[in-house]
C-alpha cells in the first residue's frame, strides 16, 4: 500500500508538468527495468511459459497502460486524491466483467459492497 501510495503522489506530481503519455511511458520504462532487476537478482526466471498466460500478460499490459494514460490525464485536469481514489475502485469494473463474461456469481456482501463503492464515487466526486 505504500508503493501505491507513492506512485499516486509522484504520478500527479509529473502530470503537473508533463504530458500522460510521456508520463505512463516513463513510468513503465524505469517499472520494467526494477521488474527484469528483481528477476536477475533473485533468479526467479521462469521455466516453462504457457501462451495463454503470454496473451493474458500482454492483454493485462494494453489495458494497464491505457488505464494510466487516462488516469494521468485525469490527473493533469484535477485533484490527485479524488481522482486516485476513484480509480481504486477498479475492482467494480473487474467484478462487472466476471459476472457477465466470466459466468462468475456475486455474495449478498460483494454486491453490496458495490453499492457501497458506488456511493462512494458520488460523495467524492461531489
Amino acid at each position: 500500500m505504500i508503493a501505491w501510495g507513492l506512485w499516486a503522489v509522484f504520478a500527479g506530481l509529473a502530470a503537473d508538468s508533463i504530458l500522460p503519455e510521456t508520463a505512463v511511458g516513463i513510468s513503465y520504462a524505469v517499472g520494467t527495468l526494477v521488474a527484469v532487476t528483481y528477476i536477475v537478482v533473485t533468479r526467479t526466471v521462469p521455466t516453462a511459459v504457457g501462451y495463454d498466460g503470454l496473451f493474458y500478460a500482454a492483454l493485462a499490459g494494453v489495458a494497464s497502460a491505457a488505464g494510466g494514460i487516462a488516469l494521468h490525464a485525469a490527473l493533469a485536469r484535477g485533484d490527485a486524491a479524488i481522482v486516485t481514489t476513484i480509480s481504486a475502485l477498479y475492482f467494480v469494473v473487474a467484478a462487472v466483467i466476471a459476472v457477465v463474461f466470466l459466468e462468475e456469481s456475486l455474495q449478498m456482501t460483494d454486491t453490496g459492497g458495490i453499492l457501497l463503492a458506488g456511493i462512494a464515487i458520488a460523495l467524492i466526486a461531489n
